[in-house]
């Protein structure tokens, strides 16, 4: 599951460009049946992806989520893939890996503590700058942040496990 948007403001979020190529990927080497959740304040968000995508991508904007379809959703993933925002908690609550994408925020400000989540970002030196939108208009913490960085992330947590030696 895709989280592109976030609530805070656009310096929180990672390229929607960038969302489809990780979907694409997903379906490319785990034949993943990929989704993703938006407001209806996030429909630019959502159109971006549905024209940037070469799969399928079934899209939840409008009619929005509730909470708890949401929530229900999230449970039933494998993996969750999102900008610093609330549906990060719920991957968290319900043990569902997830790879969250930092810009504008400090990870250490909302740290989950979950072993199952992976944080991916840049160290560029305004970050972070805890601000709505880019106060030097340039977004580079997030149009810096390549794909492959991410999937990098995404790797790790959907590695199959490794069996243990047998002790004799």
């Amino acid at each position: 599951m895709l989280n592109p948007g976030a609530n805070y403001g656009p310096a929180k979020c990672w390229p929607a460009e960038y969302f489809a190529k990780l979907a694409d990927h997903l379906t490319e080497q785990y034949g993943a049946r990929v989704v993703a959740s938006l407001s209806p304040k996030e429909r630019e968000i959502a159109e971006v992806l549905r024209v940037s995508v070469r799969h399928p991508l079934e899209i939840f904007v409008d009619p929005p989520l509730g909470l708890g379809p949401l929530k229900a959703l999230i449970r039933r993933c494998q993996l969750l893939i999102t900008n610093d925002t609330g549906p990060r908690h719920f991957a968290a609550a319900f043990d569902v890996p997830v790879v969250t994408v930092f810009g504008s925020s400090d990870p250490a400000w909302t740290e989950t503590r979950f072993a199952r989540e992976r944080s991916v970002k840049l160290n560029l030196e305004c970050q972070p700058c805890m601000e709505r939108v880019c106060p030097l208009g340039h977004h580079h913490c997030m149009r810096q942040l390549p794909p492959a960085m991410v999937a990098e992330k995404v790797t790790e947590l959907l590695r199959p496990k490794q069996a243990l030696p047998v002790c004799r």
